[in-house]
């Protein structure tokens, strides 16, 4: 792998700063694995972008900057990346209003989930729950968030716990704990 990231491979440069970020390595400081995953987005490697798209988005390892964040989706987008197709998808769900554009980003999430997409489950199970480009339908919602949190999604499994809560009587017997 050390090899490989000197010898400037954008694959070994994001594999790298995964390993950083997810505590199986500590051989790089944070900001070390940004300048990776840059190096590496800027040699056009699409899941790169995808994850320094998500560090502006959320603002992990550096301030939030949507606008980046975007573009970088968009980049990944056009070099034909699932995930950045999706998380654009789920920002436009999300801010825009037009009903058609919204159908749009349903049927390319629904394509996902064929495609064995857990974070198109997620998205549309939050879709459902919250009528985002469709109807609100909660039986549709938990089963895609059951679906994600089966195949290890915690972001589904909270949204599961936190729909069953709602429906669950508040004494303690009937309670889970997180």
């Amino acid at each position: 792998l050390f090899r490989s990231v000197d010898a400037g491979d954008p694959a070994a440069e994001y594999v790298w700063a995964g390993l950083r970020e997810f505590g199986f390595d500590d051989q790089l400081t944070d900001s070390q694995a940004v300048v990776l995953l840059e190096k590496a987005a800027s040699r056009e490697f699409p899941e790169a972008m995808v994850h320094l798209g998500v560090s502006y988005y959320t603002g992990h390892w550096m301030k939030r900057d949507r606008q980046s964040a975007l573009r970088l989706f968009r980049r990944a987008e056009a070099l034909g990346n699932q995930e950045a197709r999706i998380r654009l998808c789920a920002i436009n769900l999300e801010a825009d209003g037009r009903a058609a554009h919204q159908g749009h980003c349903v049927d390319t999430l629904r394509r996902a989930v064929d495609r064995g997409s857990v974070l198109a489950e997620e998205i549309l199970g939050y879709c459902y729950e919250r009528g985002q480009g469709i109807s609100p339908d909660l039986r549709e919602a938990v089963g895609f968030y059951r679906r994600a949190a089966q195949r290890g999604s915690q972001v589904a499994y909270e949204a599961l716990r936190r729909l069953y809560d709602k429906r669950r009587p508040d004494d303690p017997e009937f309670q889970i704990a997180p």
